[in-house]
C-alpha cells in the first residue's frame, strides 16, 4: 500500500495548490496542512476499504455443493480376463466449514449408478456409494488458494445379477488424503472465474459379502484414486462449475475372489453456495 499512496497525495496536493482561478491562489498556511492531510488519507482509506473487500470475495468460510455427472464405467475381472463397460450417472453432495484461520472440517458424498455391462460374462448393474468425512486446512494467498484434507471414508461397491439372485458387495473402510487447489483468474466485486484441479489416494481394508452359488465371505486390501479438473464461476455467493472427473477403484485377489479393477470417468456440473 505504500507505493499506492503517492498518487493519491499527489493528486491531492495538485488539487489545492492548482486551483481553477489563478487569481484565488493563496500562500500556502501551516494550518492547511491538517486538512489537506485529512484529505489525502481519505483516499488512501477508500481504497484500502475496496481492496479489503476485494480479498472478502476471494474468501469464504463455508462451501455447499451439489454435483451432477454422467460418464462411463468400465469394469474388469483379472482372473477370467473379462471386462465390460456401462453407462453410468453421478450426484454428489459437498460441505465445508472453515475458520479465517484456514482449519475446518467437512463432507463429501459420491454415488456412481451403472447400467448393465456390454459383455456376455458380465450381465450385473453396479452401484458405489462413497462417504467421507475429513479436516481440513486452507492455504490461500490474493489469487491461489490450497485445501488441504486427511480423513476416513467407506466405500460400498456392489454388483447385483439381473439373471440371478447372485451378488457381490466390496465393503472398504479408507484413510484418504485429498488436495484441491484453485486459482482465480479474473475478478470483480461481485463475479470470480476460476480453475480447479483435485487429486485424492486412499488406501484401505475391504470386507467381501458375496452371495453366489453358496454363501462365501473374504477380506482383502483396496486403493482408491480420482482426479478431476475444471472451472468454475462464483456470482456474489452462487457457485457454478463444469469439470472432468476419474475415479479408480482397485480389489487385490483373495483366496476366493479374483482381483478387481474398476475405473469411472465423465462430465461433472456442480451447483452450490459459498459465503
Amino acid at each position: 500500500m505504500k507505493a499506492q499512496r503517492l498518487p493519491y497525495f499527489s493528486f491531492a496536493l495538485a488539487l489545492w495548490l492548482c486551483p481553477l482561478n489563478a487569481q484565488d491562489r493563496a500562500p500556502i498556511s501551516l494550518y492547511d496542512f491538517p486538512t489537506l492531510a485529512n484529505s489525502t488519507f481519505s483516499l488512501i482509506e477508500d481504497s484500502t476499504t475496496a481492496d479489503t473487500e476485494a480479498a472478502a470475495g476471494r474468501s469464504f468460510n463455508f462451501d455447499v455443493r451439489l454435483e451432477f455427472g454422467s460418464g462411463t464405467t468400465e469394469h474388469e475381472f483379472a482372473e477370467n480376463d473379462a471386462s465390460g463397460e456401462s453407462d453410468s450417472r453421478t450426484v454428489g453432495f459437498f460441505f465445508e466449514g472453515i475458520s479465517n484461520k484456514g482449519f475446518g472440517g467437512g463432507f463429501q458424498m459420491e454415488i456412481i449408478d451403472s447400467d448393465d455391462y456390454d459383455d456376455s460374462f458380465i450381465d450385473d448393474e453396479t452401484s458405489v456409494v462413497d462417504l467421507f468425512g475429513h479436516f481440513t486446512y486452507r492455504f490461500q494467498s490474493d489469487r491461489f488458494r490450497l485445501s488441504l484434507r486427511p480423513g476416513f471414508g467407506l466405500h460400498v461397491h456392489s454388483f447385483d445379477d439381473e439373471s440371478s439372485s447372485n451378488s457381490i458387495d466390496y465393503v472398504t473402510f479408507f484413510f484418504r488424503i485429498q488436495a484441491e487447489p484453485e486459482l482465480i483468474l479474473i475478478e470483480s466485486r461481485n463475479v470470480t472465474w476460476s480453475v480447479y484441479g483435485d487429486l485424492s489416494l486412499a488406501v484401505g481394508s475391504t470386507e467381501i459379502d458375496a452371495s453366489l452359488f453358496v454363501e462365501d465371505d473374504d477380506s482383502s486390501d483396496a486403493s482408491l484414486f480420482g482426479v478431476s479438473l475444471g472451472t468454475r464461476v462464483q456470482l456474489n455467493s452462487l457457485l457454478l462449475g463444469l469439470g472432468f472427473v476419474a475415479r479408480s477403484f482397485e480389489i487385490d485377489d483373495t483366496r476366493n475372489f479374483a482381483s478387481v479393477e474398476n475405473d469411472y470417468s465423465g462430465v461433472e456440473f456442480t451447483v452450490g453456495f459459498r459465503w
